[in-house]
């Protein structure tokens, strides 16, 4: 097992961390996610720990806190001090009936956190999260609270959940003094959203990213995609809880890709998804959960497996096109705003140079695949965003920017090149060069 420093702390955890979101038996949505015993969870702890897993990610809502007082049993049962086995759990969620057993409020923090250490049966969390963000608390109230936990000695180093860039920069603009070490965000094959802005956030901060639903709720494992008849009827979580919610068009082609890099490699297409996180430059530590020891196994044996460049290629290139064919197909979903609204060229574009000629495309109701390698996508109903797709043969840009009643997508070629017409545009007329 690789081990990192999360960010400039000095802390030093595994590059995978055992979830315990399954841990336990609550009621509501943790009857389809939880279940699992002391006996059950004792046996995967000590799984973890006997291949080099060093940190336990858990939550004081998760299960309604029978999660964390399943590790404490654990923990406790198999003698583990924090020299062999670290803790990380989280406060914002809803703990209780009352007005106040909810949200980043210094009492709710402050009580938490407390309840939090009596069910671990430790004296102190090694990193405590912030489960999301709080719009009716003040974050300088919020930040205080966890500065003064770090100082009692209660808490060792504090991150955050699902913080956007925005929300990392004010953080870090509030108090750059703060112990903050983390951010938990979702990233995986079928989601790469975090590569838009936080990742680069994070970097600039030296802001640890752990990343949970790395399979995406198990979809990356392959048992829930349609098969040849487009059937699907594998059981499991997602079957019960769809989350997080997936394009199962966009994401089927990954995974069939999976599954060929797989068979290459003769490892399972979940332990290639994860291989593929671990090799990613953001990553930090990748949070595995499962419902059973074999599953665990399977999962951990993914920090063994070096994906060669080739295949890397490979799953960016058919993760680009599927990101494409998504957009497009959304684009062409879109009423038209004005009738008749037709094809025609354009000669601006802001911000092109002399050594590019430029001739631009505004279209609506355009359907095909875009070929190439996609690098930063967007799209948002109302909003101007750019996408751009580089043609890897060609080195090509084509430059979409997405409004709400129209698609506009520009060819920019480097002044050395003769036509575009080989690159592969789908059903979209190809520009005259």
């Amino acid at each position: 097992m690789d081990y990192c420093t999360l960010g400039r702390s000095g802390f030093r955890v595994s590059r995978l961390t055992l979830g315990a979101m399954t841990f336990g038996a609550g009621t509501g949505i943790w009857q389809s996610i939880a279940g699992l015993d002391r006996e059950q969870t004792t046996r995967m702890v000590a799984l973890a720990v006997e291949r080099g897993v060093n940190l336990i990610d858990t939550a004081d809502a998760y299960s309604q806190g029978q999660s964390e007082q399943r590790v404490g049993e654990a923990l406790t049962a198999l003698g583990l001090d924090e020299s062999r086995m670290l803790v990380a759990t989280k406060v914002r969620l809803r703990t209780g009936s009352g007005p106040n057993d909810v949200g980043l409020g210094r009492s709710h923090i402050l009580r938490t956190v407390e309840t939090s250490l009596k069910r671990i049966g430790r004296d102190h969390v090694d990193l405590l999260q912030l489960h999301d963000r709080d719009a009716l608390v003040p974050l300088a109230e919020t930040l205080r609270a966890l500065d003064d936990l770090v100082r009692q000695g209660k808490v060792r180093h504090v991150g955050a959940c699902n913080f956007s860039a925005a929300q990392l920069e004010r953080a870090h603009a509030i108090t750059a003094a703060s112990h903050g070490a983390t951010n938990q965000v979702h990233y995986s094959l079928a989601s790469r959203d975090v590569e838009h802005e936080i990742a680069a956030v994070a970097r600039e901060y030296a802001i640890a990213l752990m990343i949970w639903s790395p399979l995406a709720g198990g979809y990356l494992c392959g048992k829930y995609s349609a098969d040849s008849t487009g059937s699907s009827t594998a059981a499991g979580r997602r079957s019960k809880l769809d989350f997080p919610p997936i394009d199962r068009d966009r994401v089927d082609p990954i995974v069939h890709e999976l599954h060929a890099i797989a068979q290459t490699l003769e490892v399972t297409p979940a332990q290639v998804a994860l291989a593929w996180l671990l090799g990613r430059e953001a990553t930090s530590t990748v949070i595995v959960g499962a419902r059973n020891e074999q599953q665990l196994e399977d999962n951990l044996r993914a920090s063994e497996i070096a994906l060669a460049p080739d295949q890397r290629t490979r799953l960016d290139r058919i993760v680009a096109a599927a990101r494409a064919v998504s957009l497009l197909d959304a684009a062409a979903a879109r009423p038209r705003s004005r009738a008749g609204m037709t094809s025609k060229p354009s000669r601006a574009l802001t911000g092109a140079t002399k050594q590019r000629r430029v001739l631009m495309y505004a279209v609506t109701g355009i359907r095909g695949k875009v070929g190439g390698v996609v690098g930063r996508t967007l799209l948002s109903t109302g909003q101007r965003v750019r996408a751009v797709i580089r043609n890897a043969d060609k080195g090509s840009d084509l430059k979409r920017t997405s409004r709400a009643d129209s698609l506009t997508i520009a060819c920019s070629l480097d002044s050395r090149a003769r036509s575009c017409a080989s690159l592969d545009l789908g059903g979209l007329q190809r520009p005259r060069c």
